[in-house]
């Protein structure tokens, strides 16, 4: 990149195949080698916690397993967009398309923190079947329905690139509002449907005990 830059864009689209015009070749190897190794352990973090969030669902796999399924799934995403698409364009677009998901669920975890008091009991967290959390078959359906009133909100007053809903475009004529309206019908969604649910209830009051008998707060 500082060559490319450094040159006006004179080494075109491939500044590596060019880099032996300024740099001796027994550099050259090393860098290129420290190069690839950089690549990898910056994803290792990656790897690591797709692999958790596949244990999360409880797959009965190992922690090796699951990261053998994230690195087979991931070559074969990048063998078919370098055959078959442009990797940047469906990464963009991927991350266009986040958004629309991220933004409420953002909102109902702040939501969900000031509604508690910032109290949580962290062993129940991890309770499958069973603990103040698990709800109704481990769903709390108020919650659901305001992450899915959030995503219905950012299509319906998205204007972007990624996504031109009728409403904005022959209506509204606004700019895009998506993330904005998410974020308050999902955050103010949870807030009315969660405060007075009898389980939400039910949770935070085991929150309040634990809390009194001098408990840490998570």
């Amino acid at each position: 990149m500082l060559f490319a830059t450094a040159l006006g864009g004179t080494l075109g689209e491939d500044p590596v195949s060019q880099l032996s015009r300024f740099l001796p070749t027994w550099f050259i190897v090393p860098l290129l080698f420290a190069i690839i190794l950089g690549g990898i352990a910056a994803n290792v973090p990656n790897g690591y916690t797709a692999g958790l969030g596949l244990l999360a669902l409880r797959i009965p796999i190992n922690r090796v397993t699951s990261l053998a399924v994230i690195a087979l799934f991931t070559l074969a995403f990048r063998v078919v967009t370098v055959f078959y698409g442009e990797f940047f364009g469906m990464y963009q677009v991927f991350l266009s398309y986040m958004v629309f998901w991220t933004a409420p669920w953002a909102a109902i975890v702040v939501v969900d923190y000031f509604l508690r008091g910032g109290r949580y009991r962290a062993d129940d967290w991890m309770k499958w079947g069973s603990g103040a959390y698990w709800y109704t078959a481990g769903v709390f359906w108020p919650g659901m329905i305001a992450w899915l009133l959030g995503i219905v909100a950012a299509l319906a007053f998205s204007n972007s690139p990624t996504f031109v809903s009728p409403l904005m475009r022959d209506v509204l004529r606004w700019g895009d509002m998506s993330f904005e309206c998410s974020l308050l019908i999902g955050g103010l969604a949870y807030f009315l449907l969660a405060r007075r649910h009898p389980l939400f209830r039910g949770a935070s009051s085991v929150d309040r005990v634990q809390a009194e008998a001098g408990s840490t707060p998570v």
